[in-house]
């Protein structure tokens, strides 16, 4: 007995340890990221493989380690794969300067006026989000609506909530645009046309909801953005002075840009219909097995 309580002693591990080592990678990867020591997608690589090989070390995937974490990335491999590849091609496209091209043509549409322009961020930021995920979306939004209302001297606040809050309604648009959606949608085997077919209306109708509350709330400072801004004749030329090709450092790469999202966009739509992915669904629950 005495024995059999030694063994249990010399075995015990208190339970904060790992949880402590598992918290100082995630910290410094943060840190690298932050501050930019390496490219962020080989912080974030190398924290993820280092948080991986402590958590085996400390035999938190059970007794079968190794082949624990191979039957994790045989469970979640489309999930994975096209998380991966969402972030490869929003900072790729994002690098030829198309959405800031877009973002900045759309805004000309409302030469300036604060209600109009209320209105078309929320509308980009549900276009953008839908497309691009809600984390890039949203910021890519929200550093433009900085740069609008600095140029025009317009109060940031009512066009920052709005991006925030019709963003988490556009992440219900695909099941891509969210990786909440991502999960409930490829564990579910859902086509991407029928969770689109499915989610879009709610998605559509509590971005609807938002804006008009939000317009309500926030109609009176717009309305006083626009009096503060001058004549509609200044404000029209500051807009004007908008150069949408500024971010564009190579047209070629532009257009590549264009093409490669649409047909990005296109084979989510059809990827289901044709049969694409399905070895890995049969892979995956091949290993499940």
């Amino acid at each position: 007995m005495f024995i059999a309580s030694e063994e249990v002693t010399a075995n015990f591990e208190p339970t904060w340890i790992p949880m402590a080592v598992l918290g100082v990678i995630m910290v410094i990867t943060y840190l690298f990221i932050a501050f930019e020591r390496l490219h962020k997608s080989v912080s974030a690589i190398v924290g993820a493989i280092a948080a991986v090989v402590a958590a085996m070390a400390f035999g938190l995937f059970g007794t079968e380690g190794y082949d624990s974490v191979h039957t994790i990335l045989g469970h979640d491999i489309n999930i994975l794969g096209v998380i991966i590849g969402t972030s490869i091609l929003v900072d790729t496209v994002g690098g030829s300067g198309l959405f800031h091209f877009i973002a900045i043509r759309v805004v000309k549409m409302t030469h300036g006026e604060p209600r109009k322009l209320f209105l078309f961020v929320c509308i980009l930021t549900f276009v953008f989000v839908s497309l691009l995920t809600l984390a890039p979306g949203s910021l890519l939004m929200a550093s433009l609506v900085l740069v609008i209302c600095r140029t025009l001297g317009y109060h940031p606040k009512p066009y920052l909530i709005a991006v925030a809050i019709v963003a988490n309604s556009a992440a219900l648009t695909t099941f891509s645009s969210g990786i909440a959606t991502l999960m409930i949608g490829t564990a579910a085997q859902i086509p991407y046309v029928h969770f689109f077919i499915g989610s879009t209306p709610l998605a559509f109708a509590t971005a609807i909801v938002a804006y008009v509350v939000l317009m309500k709330i926030y109609k009176k400072q717009l309305v006083a953005d626009g009096e503060a801004a001058g004549a509609e004749a200044d404000r029209k030329l500051k807009v004007a002075n908008f150069d949408e090709w500024a971010l564009v450092k190579n047209r070629k790469v532009f257009w590549r840009s264009a093409a490669v999202l649409g047909m990005t966009v296109v084979g989510f739509a059809t990827a289901q219909l044709l049969n694409v992915g399905s070895t890995s669904w049969r892979w995956s629950a091949e290993w499940r097995r």
